[in-house]
């Protein structure tokens, strides 16, 4: 196998490291990779798109699952033609066909989570109907209908209160009640 920088290779290296079995090419050329990714890609280049990998091969190449190549092909990643009932990668197609899904493939994750967080946000919703029905929960406003009512007739009690009995105490309690009053129609800090 040759050993020497990419621009050193003969056109006996290339057509020596074309006729490798494309599993072994490929483990070289991870090889090459691991210590010098420019040669590898290089080499890559010089060899061409003539050296086709089986699975296990462009597996070894990305150094992936071959669960991966599965998914990346259903992705659109270029296949070969079937030998024996086998796709065939080419490692150069696949490469560039993944330097431009880089961005495209992270969104994707980005995708699948927006789905999962619109799904949680139905099965709340979902919830949040259920529990109305049932009538756990009631809108914002018919409480505030309701507390309005409230004030008004304890207001008007106070007053009649105060009418009748004119004392101190009665004075006390509406300022009390009152205040309490007051602090339903206050927002909430929390």
């Amino acid at each position: 196998m040759p050993t020497s920088s990419a621009h050193n290779l003969t056109q006996e290296d290339i057509a020596y490291l074309r006729s490798m079995p494309s599993s072994e090419f490929e483990a070289w050329l991870s090889n090459v990779a691991a210590q010098d990714e420019d040669m590898a890609a290089q080499i890559l280049f010089l060899v061409g798109s003539r050296q086709v990998a089986d699975k296990q091969g462009i597996t070894t190449f990305f150094g992936v699952a071959p669960e991966t190549i599965d998914l990346w092909a259903r992705k659109g990643m270029p296949t070969e033609p079937k030998v024996g009932g086998e796709a065939r990668y080419d490692p150069q197609a696949c490469a560039q066909w993944l330097a431009r899904q880089k961005g495209t493939l992270a969104s994707d994750d980005e995708d699948k989570r927006a789905a999962n967080e619109y799904r949680d946000e139905k099965r709340r919703i979902a919830e949040l109907q259920r529990r109305k029905m049932e009538g756990e929960l009631f809108e914002l406003r018919h409480l505030e209908e309701r507390l309005t009512l409230v004030k008004g007739q304890i207001r008007k009690g106070l007053d009649q209160m105060q009418k009748a009995f004119g004392d101190d105490v009665v004075a006390e309690l509406a300022r009390v009640i009152e205040e309490a009053i007051e602090a339903i129609g206050k927002p909430i800090n929390g």
